[in-house]
């Protein structure tokens, strides 16, 4: 029996469908809408609280690109990363393609396979996951505003204030020490701003569509916020 507070790493001890309702959280990098599967009827199970964070779609792409690249190869500068950038976007940008990673999670299995089979636009796509957003009543975080991300989190997690010294951990601006980056992906954009304006502005149309749901995404969580504000000021 799974006793309260008790972690289980899934990837490491796989937990029968019909035991994962015992458990109050299931963390990690998965597709929207895949506990609906659970009761077997595919349907959307409102008692399933989806918790989705967003970024600015350049400064994701380049932190992507530094993580995976760093990870290979520790002792890469930025100015390897940015030529890398123009080479890839250049290609894809006269291609016709677009960076498109939301779609990894952000489309449930079903709509992942009629993607594949009807061969969505890429606006088709960003559509259904923006639907997706609201369909799943989507509990929105925002890497920009991190501070504010955790505190609404922590209303709709913790409102008995149990858990407080773990939200107030992660409640500041600065990275966690397990997260820094060798690279600073805001430096490196800010180089293709301010020197090489030409790649900067094909990079931000290989991410539009991304950015298109990042807007989208973050329009909802200021109204997340500002909701969650005003029923706080209504129990004072």
């Amino acid at each position: 029996d799974r006793k309260d507070g008790e972690r289980h790493n899934l990837k490491q001890t796989p937990v029968p469908k019909e035991n994962l309702h015992s458990y109050d959280m299931i963390g990690g990098h998965f597709r929207i809408g895949l506990m609906d599967h659970l009761d077997d009827t595919g349907s959307v199970n409102p008692r399933n609280r989806h918790l989705v964070f967003v970024r600015n779609a350049a400064m994701k792409y380049i932190s992507g690109k530094v993580y995976i690249r760093t990870k290979a190869q520790r002792n890469l500068t930025s100015y390897d990363i940015i030529c890398e950038i123009e080479e890839e976007i250049k290609g894809m940008i006269q291609s016709q393609e677009h960076h498109m990673k939301y779609t990894n999670y952000l489309l449930t299995p079903t709509q992942a396979r009629q993607r594949q089979k009807e061969s969505w636009s890429y606006q088709q796509r960003a559509q259904v996951v923006m639907q997706n957003l609201i369909d799943y009543n989507c509990t929105i975080g925002v890497v920009e505003d991190m501070k504010g991300s955790i505190e609404m989190l922590r209303e709709v997690l913790d409102p008995s204030r149990q858990a407080s010294d773990l939200f107030e951990a992660y409640s500041g601006d600065a990275p966690t020490k397990s997260n820094v980056s060798p690279l600073s992906s805001k430096s490196i954009l800010e180089t293709l701003q301010q020197e090489l304006p030409e790649t900067y502005e094909n990079l931000t149309e290989f991410v539009k569509y991304e950015q298109q749901i990042t807007d989208f995404a973050v329009t909802l969580h200021n109204l997340q916020r500002q909701l969650q504000k005003d029923m706080m000021a209504d129990k004072r």
